[in-house]
């Protein structure tokens, strides 16, 4: 089950059809929802994996995080609950069960007292924005973090005992083709990362960025299809490649 938790903000996925336009970011009624959804659908809901899509969850007031989190769980077991921990308790005995959380966040927001709280909400997952593993780029792109801050909450994240997918954005300004491929190779090599997943998401030039005003005076432009095409198979490759050597 895919949430979102953030009334005011730029959605590239919005759809009239989907959950949370009528349930108003409504925690609650969006579990409840889908879950309903399913069951008509004929699928066993048994076992649910929650999944807070994008907006840095954990930069959101903690009384806001708390109140998310104990209506997702007691969306699951019917409970109304006073705080995260019941809602916690009473969704490990539900018949719906939760079996796997996951969060979006950011490096800067992945730290200690980050991750306790996060093991607190249930949550067994992190998607990290690195977007890429050049310091220059991660400066000039604003980021607001460094790269080695990248490796440090990796590090921190896993020795927590927490999933780490990390999320790469090729075609960035000033990078180019082959830089980015070097890029995924020292992602894919250096111990430094080493990610139990990946995703790649594209550049996209939304109006009103600093990359919108590049875009504007032809000082950016995207990838060919074909290339990026080709970046992606050969990212794909690489993977497997590594996840069958770390396995032997």
């Amino acid at each position: 089950m895919r949430f979102l938790h953030l009334l005011s903000t730029v959605c590239l996925n919005s759809s009239k059809n989907l959950v949370y336009d009528d349930s108003r970011y409504n925690p609650y009624v969006q579990a409840r929802s889908r879950i309903d959804q399913l069951k008509r659908l004929g699928h066993s809901v048994d076992k649910v994996e929650f999944i807070l899509m994008g907006g840095t969850f954990m930069s959101l007031p903690a009384d806001y995080r708390d109140y998310f989190m104990r209506n997702l769980h007691d969306a699951l077991s019917g409970h109304t609950s006073a705080n995260v921990e019941e809602a916690v308790t009473y969704s490990e005995y539900s018949a719906v069960k939760c079996i796997g959380m996951t969060i979006e966040t950011r490096p800067d927001y992945c730290l200690g007292p980050h991750l306790r709280q996060m093991l607190a909400y249930g949550c067994t997952r992190l998607e990290i924005g690195v977007q890429s593993t050049y310091e220059d780029v991660a400066r000039d792109t604003n980021r607001g973090h460094t790269v080695a801050a990248v490796a440090d909450c990796f590090c921190l994240a896993k020795d927590a005992g927490f999933k780490v997918v990390a999320h790469m954005m090729p075609d960035l300004p000033n990078v180019g083709v082959e830089r980015d491929l070097e890029s995924f190779k020292e992602f894919f090599e250096s111990p430094l990362f080493r990610a139990d997943g990946l995703k790649i998401y594209p550049t996209l030039v939304i109006r009103g960025t600093g990359l919108y005003e590049l875009w504007k005076t032809g000082r950016y432009g995207y990838l060919l299809i074909y290339i990026s095409l080709l970046m992606i198979s050969w990212v794909s490759m690489n993977f497997r490649f590594l996840s069958s050597f770390e396995r032997k």
